[in-house]
């Protein structure tokens, strides 16, 4: 938990660590694309269920790349949502991808579910009860981009999903279970890559 709480804060405050200026990438390559222009304040409304402000766009370094970031507050509480979207500077090509940024961060996931499956099916076949051993892990959601992670806890959630060489974060608290976040939170990111 503490690892994604902290790659929250790089993504929201975002950091400019270990950039070198290389070659520039040409805008025609990768545009840089505003989290603003991904939904609208009323298809964020639908999906919500309720009533928005207007968005509030910002942007800023974070890690190697660029953030952009649209804010939908809502007129009732606790409904407001962050649409981010992680994309290369196209003035500062750097020494990475967001896809291997992807796979840098998230990849261990995907080995240790392996692993926490096979320790499950050893666990059963030996009558043990593996709770103890859990932790609060991202969970890999199938069919939304090219690979997607789900973090959710009791007063929020933040859905991560790559495609195009851009990373895609939508983040909101509020009323409502975990599945129903989750579920809204697939809504928002299919909006959004439907734009990108």
């Amino acid at each position: 938990l503490g690892f994604w709480l902290g790659l929250l804060s790089v993504l929201v405050c975002g950091c400019n660590l270990c950039a070198e200026p290389t070659s520039p990438l040409s805008q025609g390559e990768h545009p840089k694309i505003d989290a603003c222009s991904l939904a609208t304040r009323e298809e964020v409304g639908a999906i919500q269920g309720a009533r928005m402000l207007d968005p509030k766009s910002s942007e800023g370094p974070a890690v190697d790349f660029q953030l952009s970031q649209c804010y939908y507050g809502s007129a009732e509480p606790d409904r407001s949502v962050s649409v981010g979207l992680m994309q290369r500077d196209p003035k500062d090509s750097g020494t990475r991808t967001i896809t291997q940024f992807w796979h840098e961060t998230f990849d261990r996931f995907a080995s240790a579910e392996n692993g926490k499956k096979a320790e499950e099916k050893r666990s059963e076949e030996n009558g043990e009860d593996g709770k103890e051993h859990e932790g609060v892990r991202p969970q890999k959601i199938e069919d939304l981009g090219e690979a997607s992670y789900w973090l959710g806890n009791p007063m929020g959630g933040i859905l991560y999903v790559l495609k195009n060489d851009r990373m895609l974060r939508i983040s909101f608290g509020g009323p409502g279970s975990a599945d129903d976040k989750l579920t809204k939170s697939k809504a928002h990111a299919q909006k959004a890559l439907g734009n990108l």
